[in-house]
């Protein structure tokens, strides 16, 4: 069955693992390093920047290109009987989910008062409402498409960084 990609860019998993918390600290600290604000290329080859501690972490994969819609995966880990469960999120970054929030509010107002005057007679109906919705539909094929492009790269790593132990 071919995977249907979501609009809304956001991920949620679990990972049962048999390895401590310890452990998970472990293969976190072999493979993130501290985030940077520029960077060529990782100075270690590691696969993540970020922060982590023996309860969670907060880390994103290191790219060789510019994806603003680049997925933050955020964990938690809970000890079990059997070794560990980790909740997985992964979302868009808070400022590029507010900043797409706000254009594609503002495009949908923009659809709205285009709609009304139409309505109202004063403008033909379709050339009007042909930009701001495909605005809106653009903004929307962006965001959902550079996040799901790099989440169905990352959720593979994840589960198999945790499941092999590093």
């Amino acid at each position: 069955m071919i995977p249907i990609m979501k609009i809304y860019p956001k991920d949620t998993f679990e990972i049962d693992t048999t390895m401590s918390a310890a452990e998970i600290y472990v293969v976190l600290d072999a493979v993130v390093e501290p985030p940077k604000w520029f960077r060529w290329r990782s100075a270690d080859n590691k696969m993540f920047q970020g922060e982590f501690s023996t309860d969670g972490f907060k880390i994103m994969r290191i790219i060789r290109y510019r994806n603003s819609f680049l997925p933050v995966i955020e964990g938690t880990v809970t000890p079990t009987l059997s070794g560990s469960r980790i909740a997985v999120t992964l979302r868009l970054h808070r400022f590029v989910g507010i900043f797409m929030l706000s254009w594609l509010g503002g495009v949908s107002i923009g659809i709205f008062a285009f709609l009304g005057a139409a309505l109202k007679g004063n403008m033909a109906p379709l050339p009007a409402l042909l930009v701001p919705s495909g605005m809106l539909l653009f903004g929307i094929g962006l965001t959902s498409g550079g996040f799901w492009w790099e989440a169905r790269k990352t959720k593979p790593v994840i589960i198999e960084l945790f499941n092999r132990g590093g």
